[in-house]
C-alpha cells in the first residue's frame, strides 16, 4: 500500500467521521432547540417574550 493510496482513504474516512460529527452536532442543536420550547409548552409562556 503505498503512502498516497493511504491518504486517500484517509482523507475520505476523515471526511465520513466529519460528517457524522457535523449531522451528530445539528441533531444535538435541534435537541436543545425543543428543550428550550418545552417551558413554553408547559407554562404557555414565549420564552423570547421573556426580557
Amino acid at each position: 500500500m503505498s503512502a498516497a493510496g493511504l491518504k486517500i482513504t484517509g482523507s475520505k474516512e476523515t471526511k465520513r467521521r466529519l460528517l457524522l460529527i457535523s449531522i451528530d452536532w445539528v441533531y444535538c442543536q435541534e435537541k436543545q432547540e425543543e428543550r428550550r420550547e418545552l417551558p413554553q409548552i408547559i407554562t404557555g409562556v414565549d420564552p423570547k417574550s421573556i426580557p
